[in-house]
């Protein structure tokens, strides 16, 4: 799946498929790079990968506890299916902000479900190493 900017996204719709987890990252605007880490670093920040119908993208630890806020309901929030809605301020550089919002009105997307039992026992003899 490739990768997608959020100033594609603008006047867009997307919905989630799954979040992959987090990143320490930091563009190195000299080397023209994203500098990444698995553990935090100083300067970087805590970017969370998210896989959409529109390829897969980071967001930051903000922009991702206001998606899961947008979609709360009776003390629980998925975004997992569900559809937001991306605007901005209109400015460019470092001073563009990016608005994600719930589509209420959106059908639920069918997204394939884990069926991994977790709690069942362990073999070790099924552990590849």
């Amino acid at each position: 799946m490739d990768y997608t900017k959020m100033s594609n996204l603008v006047d867009k719709d997307f919905t989630v498929q799954k979040v992959n987890g987090y990143k320490w990252k930091k563009w190195d605007n000299v080397a023209r790079t994203m500098l990444t880490s698995d553990t935090y670093v100083p300067e970087h920040s805590k970017k969370y990968e998210i896989e959409t119908d529109k390829g897969k993208m980071d967001v930051s630890q903000s922009q991702l506890g206001s998606m899961l806020e947008g979609v709360s309901k009776d003390g629980m929030s998925t975004i997992i299916g569900a559809t937001f809605h991306v605007k901005s301020n209109g400015k460019t550089g470092m001073e563009i902000r990016y608005y994600i919002n719930p589509v209420f009105n959106a059908p639920k997307k069918e997204v394939e479900e884990d069926t991994t039992d977790y709690d069942a026992p362990l073999n070790v003899d099924d552990v590849p190493f």
